[in-house]
């Protein structure tokens, strides 16, 4: 009898603990995923409690999520404790039903899609170079969230179709990549050091920053100055006219490399 309720009370105490840490670490990020894109649509009675979600996120951001070691613990602890629950002792439907949102809520978290600071407008076709693994999408996104910057970038120039950019996180060493697109899927290293000889043909940056917008923007009047902010220097165009590369970032936080497609019919003036 004794070890039965012992094992009862456990149970509870593991399925209690699962679904506090839920409530507590993925549910505000799940109500900023959906209520962002369309905050300047809300009355201010109610953007004022998702200002205080969103600081409570930002805080958990900078504090956890938005570290890879923390972030793993986690993640992964949260799944061992889900896991225990589930299987130490039939529990009750609610606790079930209360450990499916949360081990949902973790999966929308890890795995939900990560956006750049702007996107294309129209049928433009943008390539994140730098974009995460499905793994680590949470990682990213918490790190934009708590407004970490694990990574600068630099684009140097052309090739050929070849464009390089060089990356330098923390404390590793700076590492040249490479990507040309249509031909490969990711970016590889670039072990030979910085290419001679490289393509740098500037591209008026207010043209490209025409066909583009930040989603999310509240009020709606900031969003241009906004995106002139996320989109700081000249994209750099492709020697056969068909790419444009630029570098993306929210202040004080994550940077990424982007490519956005040439239609010569839109993206008509370029500056020497």
């Amino acid at each position: 009898m004794n070890h039965h309720r012992f094992v009862s009370q456990t149970s509870n105490f593991l399925s209690t603990a699962s679904i506090l840490i839920g409530v507590l670490a993925f549910a505000p990020y799940i109500v900023l995923l959906v209520v962002s894109p369309i905050a300047h649509r809300l009355p201010s009675i109610v953007r004022m409690p998702i200002s205080i979600i969103g600081l409570w996120q930002f805080l958990l951001s900078w504090l956890v999520l938005g570290r890879p070691v923390s972030y793993l613990l986690l993640c992964l602890g949260l799944l061992a404790l889900l896991a225990t629950a589930f299987f130490v002792e039939p529990l009750s439907w609610g606790r079930r039903i209360g450990l499916g949102m949360v081990g949902l809520a973790l999966l929308v978290f890890v795995f939900g899609p990560y956006r750049p600071p702007v996107s294309p407008l129209g049928e433009e076709h943008m390539l994140v170079l730098t974009e995460p693994s499905p793994w680590f999408r949470g990682l990213r996104n918490a790190q934009a969230i708590g407004e970490l910057v694990p990574c600068r970038y630099a684009i140097i120039g052309w090739s050929g179709p070849t464009l390089f950019y060089r990356t330098e996180c923390g404390r590793e060493s700076v590492q040249v990549w490479q990507f040309t697109p249509g031909a490969t899927e990711r970016p590889t290293p670039f072990a030979k050091g910085v290419p001679d000889d490289l393509y740098v043909q500037r591209f008026d940056r207010n043209v490209l920053l025409n066909h583009l917008y930040a989603p999310g923007i509240s009020p709606i009047s900031e969003e241009y100055a906004v995106r002139s902010l996320f989109v700081p220097g000249s994209p750099l165009m492709s020697p056969d006219g068909a790419w444009l590369a630029f570098i993306a970032r929210r202040p004080y936080s994550v940077e990424d490399v982007l490519l956005i497609r040439v239609h010569e019919d839109k993206f008509a003036d370029i500056s020497s």
